[in-house]
């Protein structure tokens, strides 16, 4: 399951990604997501809380490599990533395509809002 909080004020997309993702449900997140960040200003900030995320079958994360492959021709700012509790799925995230964006970690989203405050 993956939820979208847009903060305009803040230009900012909050990604809460949970539970593991079959084919049709990385298509259609991976397609809501991409809509999402070309509707944002230029230089947006995402946080992805990753942490209830369990690791996909391939198939399912290669939409994942579709959702950075947007980012990086975006002008996307920073994106911090809320780390899973799950090692398959840290790894799998780490795995998935090449970014050119700035990318951080953080433990939770209250930690990556303040990373981007400061």
């Amino acid at each position: 399951m993956q939820y979208l909080d847009v903060d305009e004020d803040n230009n900012r997309i909050v990604i809460t990604m949970e539970g593991m993702f079959d084919v049709d449900e990385a298509d259609r997140s991976t397609r809501d997501a991409v809509e999402t960040f070309e509707s944002m200003n230029p230089g947006f900030d995402v946080v992805v809380d990753a942490k209830a995320m369990k690791a996909s079958d391939q198939e399912a994360a290669e939409y994942l490599q579709r959702s950075k492959g947007a980012l990086s021709r975006l002008d996307v700012g920073t994106v911090v990533l809320v780390k899973s509790e799950s090692v398959a799925s840290r790894m799998q995230m780490n795995r998935v395509g090449e970014r050119d964006y700035d990318l951080r970690e953080a433990d939770s989203v209250d930690a990556a809002h303040a990373m981007l405050d400061a």
